[in-house]
C-alpha cells in the first residue's frame, strides 16, 4: 500500500531552477562524487520550443523543493516517452514523494503517447544508476522494468593516443552544422536505425532532435570537436565530441559515434575513435568518456575496450509498457 503524502504537486517554475540543480547535484554526488547539471543547463529546458514547463515539469514542493520531474513530449510515430526525475537525499526514503512524480510522469506519457497509431505498443523509459538502490526500488513499485544497461566507459591519457588508420576512400573533415547537418542526419538515421530502443521517426524530426542537442549544449559544443568521415558525396559515418563543461574541462566526451551499416567492420568506427581521442588530447584533455549499450550488437563495447577504454559506471534503463500493440522500437 502507498503511502500518505505530506508534499504537494505543481508545475516547475523558472525560479526554481537553483534549488532543483541543488537536489538533482546532490542526489549524484551521493553515487559518483560529482555533480550532474549546471543551472545554466537546467534552465535550458525552459528555451527547449518542444517543453511546456507548465505541462511537462513538476516540482514536489512543501517549504522547500524536495523533488523533480519531467516527461519530454515524444515526437512522431509518439509511441515512446522519456522521463526524468529525482528526489533529493533528505527525503529519498520516504517512498510516498517517489511514488508522487512516478503518478505524475506515468499520466503525462500516457497523455503524450494517446495520439500513437492505436494499433501501436506505447512505453515509457526511465534511467537510475545502478547504485541508486531507493531509485530503483521505486521504478519497480510503479511497475517498471529494468530492460538495458548503459556502460559509461573512460580512458585516461598517460600518452598520445593511437593514430586514426581511416580506411580507403574516406575523408575525415571537422563538422560544420550550417554546411554538414542534413548529411550528417542521413547517416545518423541510418546508423542508428538497428540499435536497441531506437524509435523510428522522420528525417526531420532527426535534424531536430540534433539542432536541440547542440542548442542545449549551449558553451559545451564545440564543432571543430566533432568529425565527419566522408565518403564521396556522403557522411559514412561520425564522431560528435564535446568538452565536459562547464563541470570539468579536462574530461572530453564522445557524445555520439555512428558508422552507416555499409562501413562496419572495415575499420572506419576505431578511425573515428581514435581520431577523436587525438583531438581531445591535443586540447589538453586528461582523459575522455563515453556511454554505451553494454549488449551492443555492432561491436561497439569491444572496439571501446581495444582502445583502452574501461567501464566505471553503470546506469540502467527502465520501460513499463503503457499500451499493448504492434512495437516498433528496436529490440535486438
Amino acid at each position: 500500500m502507498r503511502e500518505t503524502n505530506p508534499w504537494t504537486l505543481r508545475p516547475a517554475r523558472l525560479a526554481d531552477v537553483p534549488a532543483l540543480a541543488a537536489l538533482i547535484n546532490a542526489r549524484y554526488r551521493l553515487f559518483t562524487g560529482e555533480d550532474s547539471v549546471t543551472e545554466s543547463e537546467l534552465a535550458g529546458h525552459w528555451d527547449n520550443p518542444r517543453i511546456v514547463p507548465e505541462r511537462d515539469m513538476r516540482v514536489v514542493a512543501g517549504p522547500d523543493v524536495v523533488g523533480w520531474a519531467e516527461v519530454e513530449p515524444p515526437g512522431e510515430p509518439f509511441v515512446h516517452a522519456e522521463g526524468w526525475l529525482c528526489v533529493a537525499p533528505e527525503v529519498s526514503s520516504d517512498a510516498a514523494t517517489w511514488d508522487l512524480l512516478l503518478d505524475w510522469v506515468e499520466e503525462r506519457a500516457r497523455d503524450g503517447t494517446r495520439v500513437a497509431q492505436p494499433d501501436l505498443r506505447t512505453s515509457l523509459t526511465l534511467h537510475a544508476l545502478e547504485k541508486d538502490i531507493e531509485r530503483r526500488r521505486a521504478y519497480e513499485r510503479a511497475g517498471l522494468s529494468a530492460v538495458r544497461a548503459m556502460h559509461r566507459m573512460r580512458v585516461d591519457f598517460d600518452a598520445a593516443p593511437v593514430a586514426a588508420a581511416w580506411p580507403e576512400g574516406i575523408e575525415a573533415r571537422a563538422f560544420d552544422p550550417d554546411r554538414d547537418l542534413r548529411a550528417m542526419c542521413v547517416a545518423s538515421e541510418e546508423a542508428f536505425r538497428d540499435h536497441w530502443g531506437r524509435v523510428p521517426w522522420t528525417l526531420d524530426e532527426e535534424e531536430r532532435n540534433w539542432v536541440e542537442w547542440m542548442r542545449w549544449q549551449k558553451d559545451a559544443f564545440d564543432p571543430s570537436l566533432s568529425t565527419l568521415a566522408w565518403a564521396g558525396g556522403a557522411v559514412a559515418g561520425f564522431a560528435l565530441g564535446r568538452p565536459h563543461l562547464p563541470l570539468d574541462p579536462t574530461r572530453g566526451i564522445v557524445a555520439s559515434l555512428a558508422v552507416r551499416p555499409a562501413w562496419r567492420r572495415k575499420g572506419l568506427g576505431s578511425a573515428l575513435l581514435h581520431h577523436a581521442l587525438g583531438i581531445f588530447h591535443a586540447r589538453g584533455c586528461a582523459s575522455v568518456e563515453l556511454l554505451v549499450d553494454s549488449e551492443s550488437l555492432t561491436g561497439a563495447l569491444r572496439l571501446y575496450e581495444r582502445a583502452g577504454m574501461r567501464a566505471f559506471r553503470t546506469q540502467i534503463v527502465y520501460e513499463k509498457e503503457l499500451r499493448v500493440g504492434r512495437d516498433i522500437v528496436t529490440r535486438a
